[in-house]
């Protein structure tokens, strides 16, 4: 389990419940969620005053050593979901309560809507080939409702130090926060890392063309959605997890959007990227050189994060998968450029 995953006893889940809904508010039933490797999340049956379900979230200890971008995360999660609430984005959990004061436990805690449904990570793979298609075209719609809504400036919300005017600018900066999180968790880097911060270089001028901050999921794979079946078949019941999300270039969703090799659920999810965002998502050979240099970013966070998380096994080798397609895509971009 990742080291930023600490639990909480009943106690103190008894106690925040009281303190966001009211003192006759107890709590009925609890069940630790295993999925998700940052926070702590308990699905919460409750009595009394409040809600009947809700879902908790529990930030890390803020005394635990973090990648510089994920500082106070859950409080940029929290501000991206009123933005998406405001902008009518569904389905999004809805935010039922937030406690930020650190008082009663020493991390930021939020109170959601608990969804139904199982990821569709777990149920993809064995949906026919038309209900896979049609959950694509669903959540690309999704995906491409949030590109809507824009920022005056480019990075990650809440973090200054890793916002600019432009994307170049602000992508520049969230390279060289990574890169530093490197060297400060002694991670090990398939190439020295002057040579992948000149790769990276080489290639932003590939990113001149953004001209607008777009709200971007970045995390937006299929163990990030929850989709359901009824009378009319499958569909999305929920698109979670918005902590990772900035203001960049909506093309870098594509990245986990397309985790899977497969023409026609590509085809659909650009079509919903298309209707979602009410103007037409095409990907043409250079937006791939694109799709290349946000893939490496990826990969370089994946291999980066490995240390603070307390991750063991091929994740921490220079030969692993990560490491070879940070290779292989930072090649791509940087040629490019």
């Amino acid at each position: 389990m990742s080291l930023t995953k600490v639990e909480l006893s009943e106690a103190e889940i008894g106690d925040l419940v009281r303190q966001a809904f009211g003192t006759a508010a107890r709590v009925a039933s609890v069940r630790a969620a295993t999925e998700g490797k940052y926070n702590a999340g308990y699905y919460l049956e409750l009595a009394g005053s409040g809600p009947a379900r809700s879902f908790l979230k529990v930030a890390p200890p803020p005394t635990l050593p973090v990648l510089t971008y994920e500082h106070d995360l859950m409080r940029t999660e929290i501000e991206v979901m009123r933005g998406l609430a405001k902008a009518g984005v569904q389905p999004v959990p809805a935010i039922q309560a937030v406690d930020l004061s650190r008082r009663r436990v020493d991390r930021d805690c939020l109170f959601m809507a608990w969804l139904d449904g199982p990821l569709f990570s777990k149920v993809g793979p064995s949906l026919d080939l038309a209900d896979r298609v049609e959950l694509r075209r669903q959540v690309g719609r999704i995906a491409g409702a949030a590109h809507r809504i824009g920022a005056p400036v480019f990075g990650y919300p809440g973090q200054p130090r890793l916002q600019a005017p432009t994307w170049p600018e602000a992508f520049g900066l969230m390279i060289a926060a990574l890169l530093d999180d490197a060297v400060r968790f002694d991670a090990v880097l398939p190439l020295p890392i002057d040579e992948i911060r000149v790769a990276f270089e080489r290639a932003s001028p590939l990113l001149g063309e953004v001209e607008a901050a777009r709200l971007t999921h970045f995390d937006l794979w299929d163990s990030n959605v929850l989709v359901r079946q009824d009378a009319d078949g499958w569909a999305v019941s929920g698109v979670i997890d918005w902590e990772r999300a900035f203001y960049g270039d909506p093309l870098a969703d594509v990245v986990s959007l397309t985790l899977f090799d497969s023409p026609p659920e590509r085809a659909a999810l650009l079509q919903g990227l298309s209707d979602g965002r009410g103007e037409a998502a095409e990907v043409s050979p250079e937006d791939e050189r694109r799709l290349a240099l946000y893939r490496a970013y990826l990969w370089l966070i994946m291999i980066v994060e490995a240390g603070p998380r307390g991750f063991a096994g091929s994740i921490r080798l220079p030969t692993s998968r990560a490491a070879r397609r940070l290779i292989r895509d930072l090649a791509m971009a940087s040629e490019a450029g």
